[in-house]
């Protein structure tokens, strides 16, 4: 299953322990992530913008980009950056696209791609894990972004473990 993430995933992902530091592990972890080069100009003019007391935010964003599989990005529509995003998921042939900005959502497919909320992308994982029958499903959320963002009070570690009865 592959997994497009948007520039507000992906960062989120970086800056923030939680459900978009999961799919990311996941993704990542089962080879789905995929990314283009605009994913990573926009976060990085984000972070500079919005994060300039987290200047290794930057290397951790590109530590997520790197595990992904690069697809190119797309010209048009040239006065709107998400409809371009979603334009080169759905010509990667991407099944899914996570973002947290609610007028993409409201589209909620384009083509035979769908555009998820990273809670429902999550949720479609599970479901996927409950419907192969297995008897868990154990996730690993690493904290070693926020660790590395000196954020030394979380654990480096966390599982989350879902049993299937």
């Amino acid at each position: 299953m592959r997994v497009f993430l948007d520039t507000n995933a992906g960062l989120s992902a970086t800056i923030f322990a939680g459900l978009c530091e999961a799919l990311v592990t996941e993704c990542s972890d089962n080879g789905w992530l995929l990314t283009s080069p605009r994913v990573q100009a926009e976060a990085h003019a984000v972070l500079l913008r919005k994060f300039p007391p987290l200047p290794r935010a930057s290397g951790l964003f590109d530590d997520n980009w790197r595990e992904a599989e690069l697809i190119a990005d797309v010209a048009e529509p040239a006065e709107d950056n998400d409809a371009r995003l979603v334009a080169a998921a759905v010509a990667a042939g991407a099944p899914i696209f996570v973002t947290g900005d609610r007028r993409v959502l409201g589209r909620k497919a384009v083509a035979a791609m769908r555009i998820r909320s990273p809670r429902e992308a999550w949720i479609a994982f599970v479901r996927a894990a409950f419907a192969r029958r297995a008897s868990a499903v154990v996730i690993r959320v690493r904290k070693r972004r926020a660790y590395q963002l000196g954020l030394h009070h979380w654990p480096r570690n966390h599982a989350l473990t879902l049993s299937v009865s």
